[in-house]
């Protein structure tokens, strides 16, 4: 819903999502130009089943288990696209290796209680 939002108020995110292949903003792209309708729920099935199982009933009918969080999600359907990629290096010298990051990696040099200024400024 987040990501709908930003493609219709933000000219740079529309030409981001409009630019991109991924299946997660192609799907908002969708839900924020047509709306909610029999279409986009299968279109958010479709989606879905990329990243859980599906799983045979007794009946005819085909349940998916989604028991996960947030973080699960994003990570799946957002891992081609890195919004940050942070350079990871251990201490005995060997080479660096990215950390690709669907997430905004923050330097919390305030603390906690000062997060919205270390936002502000990233």
């Amino acid at each position: 819903m987040l990501i709908s939002m930003a493609f219709l108020e933000h000219k740079t995110y529309q030409e981001f999502v409009n630019g991109s292949t991924n299946e997660l903003l192609i799907f908002c792209k969708l839900l924020a130009t047509k709306g909610t309708s029999q279409a986009t729920y299968r279109e958010r099935l479709k989606l879905l089943s990329t990243i859980f199982e599906e799983e045979a009933c007794v009946t005819s009918i085909f349940v998916i288990n989604a028991k996960c969080n947030l973080l699960h999600i994003v990570t799946k359907l957002l891992s081609d696209i890195p919004s940050a990629i942070e350079k990871m290096k251990c201490d005995k010298g060997c080479t660096y290796n990215d950390l690709a990051s669907p997430f905004i990696i923050i330097n919390l040099s305030n603390g906690v209680d000062l997060l919205q200024k270390d936002i502000n400024n990233y």
